[in-house]
């Protein structure tokens, strides 16, 4: 829940250079502050013709990286597998030809690149490591040959900062049919491997499918109780909310009867189980390691329309914020699934998650969103929940109207987002009423349309009772859009209130 004080009431404002900081909640000494890198997206970087033949070659790292550079986007996700065939095999029990050997160095040497170039790009990789399972003959041998080489890989590449142990093992597809009490024992001698070569990695555990599914925080309970978290730094999940929008958590009903308000409530009850059961008051992170929405009509997760798609994206990183910041869930990072479309076809779930198109010669709507949120938030670390009078007009009729807000501390900018939380409404024209003392006036604002435009309104300020109200022409939407703005002086900004 929250861990703030109580709200800082005053009617002083510190004049500094003509900006005023309007007060906000104050912080508890055990703050969450969450990592300044914060936006990531997950790669399928292995599923190339270099390692299996009539794949994709436009999963390659290199030729992603410069449109993952142009968003702004600051983490990526690189699976590993612990493949020993010979064709794409990265490890090797018995002997093999020459050539074999050959083909197996060359896949190593690729995959050392390509993390050599995310080093010298800046870009923090979340290296998701997938040894194999106690159904596999000779599991421990495979086991410790791969992970020997993961470890020289990890030594070797700085940016590397987290290692991810498998990915949603509560499925039987993917942890093969062994249980949670295996999956500890399997990757509890592996993280005291990686951490014996560098201290400093984060071991992020569990990746589980879904936020509250029962299935799902059933098996998680059966992993913490084998010791999990014992050698975990931080837990990672997938809250996936299949089709419905994102403030609607499908396995978690906090409200009777309104869905709309579920995945707050959802995330703190996640949080709270956590770490509750952290070993000696161990403070544990959270990765959002994959979320996101395909733009397929059809699927359990299509939501039937590129547009659409964009929209719960831009609803969705904001409610994470918002969760880091107001309500200090722990939430370190965050990863859409998936960097580009699997495939063409436009009725097939699975090809359309995507931010960027199968051959990549398109830019779709949710690149384009996600990349304006990070431009406009670029450092979530900096960020502090404020405490303004904010509100919209013409809002009758619609049951939720989503407010946001916080401060940007480095520079006293406060930045306001809000939405229709609904799947299908139409645009609505209103103004934002944000009331401040006479004194002070917002400028400059800055109206970010999230994927669509940027603009400077034009916007009045009237004087009643002693208080202005500032109010911005603005339209509500089911895609989410920003107001940001510093409370500066009238004598500085030299701006006018109507009586």
């Amino acid at each position: 829940m929250r861990r703030f004080l109580s709200m800082v009431f005053t009617a002083v404002f510190a004049l500094i250079a003509g900006i005023v900081t309007v007060p906000v909640e104050a912080q508890t000494p055990d703050q969450f502050v969450p990592e300044a890198k914060y936006y990531g997206v997950v790669g399928h970087f292995l599923k190339t013709p270099d390692f299996k033949d009539n794949w994709d070659p436009n999963w390659r790292l290199p030729v992603l990286m410069k449109q993952i550079k142009k968003a702004g986007i600051q983490r990526i996700t690189f699976p590993i597998f612990s493949y020993d065939g010979e064709r794409a095999g990265l490890i090797r029990l018995e002997k093999h030809s020459p050539q074999v050997a050959a083909g197996l160095k060359h896949r190593r040497d690729l995959i050392d690149q390509w993390l050599t170039l995310a080093d010298q790009e800046g870009l923090i990789v979340s290296l998701h490591v997938f040894a194999k399972t106690p159904r596999v003959p000779r599991y421990k041998e495979f086991n410790r040959h791969f992970t020997d080489w993961i470890a020289e890989l990890i030594q070797r590449h700085p940016n590397i900062k987290t290692i991810q142990f498998h990915n949603e093992p509560n499925i039987k597809f993917f942890w093969r049919n062994s249980t949670p009490e295996e999956y500890v024992e399997v990757y509890r001698e592996i993280a005291h491997k990686f951490k014996a070569v560098r201290p400093d990695i984060q071991m992020t555990v569990g990746a589980i499918a879904s936020l509250s599914w029962p299935k799902g925080r059933a098996w998680l309970r059966r992993a913490m109780d084998a010791g999990l978290l014992e050698f975990a730094d931080a837990v990672s999940v997938h809250p996936y909310t299949k089709r419905k929008p994102p403030e609607d958590d499908p396995h978690f009903n906090s409200v009777p009867g309104d869905d709309l308000l579920d995945v707050e409530e959802a995330f703190i009850n996640f949080n709270n189980e956590i770490q509750s059961r952290a070993p000696n008051g161990k403070k544990l992170g959270i990765l959002l390691t994959e979320f996101g929405y395909s733009s397929s009509e059809s699927g359990s997760h299509g939501v039937g329309s590129e547009k659409t798609q964009a929209d719960y994206l831009s609803r969705s990183i904001l409610i994470y914020i918002d969760l880091n910041v107001r309500h200090n869930i722990p939430i370190e990072a965050v990863f859409w699934y998936d960097l580009k479309d699997d495939g063409t076809d436009p009725n097939h779930v699975q090809h359309n998650f995507g931010l960027l198109s199968y051959d990549l010669t398109r830019e779709k709507d949710a690149y384009r969103t996600y990349a304006a949120i990070i431009k406009a938030i670029p450092d979530v670390s900096k960020l502090e929940p404020a405490s303004l009078n904010v509100s919209l007009s013409n809002t009758s009729g619609i049951k939720h109207v989503n407010i946001k807000q916080w401060l940007q501390t480095d520079d006293s900018t406060y930045i306001v987002a809000f939405w229709n939380g609904h799947h299908k409404a139409e645009d609505r024209m209103m103004n934002l009423l944000l009331d401040h003392p006479c004194d002070v006036v917002p400028a400059p604002i800055t109206y970010v349309q999230l994927g669509m435009q940027e603009t400077v309104p034009a916007f009045k300020t009237i004087e009643k009772n002693g208080t202005c109200q500032s109010q911005v022409p603005v339209a509500l939407s089911i895609r989410a859009s920003l107001i940001k703005f510093r409370l500066k002086s009238n004598a500085a900004t030299n701006a006018s209130v109507q009586q």
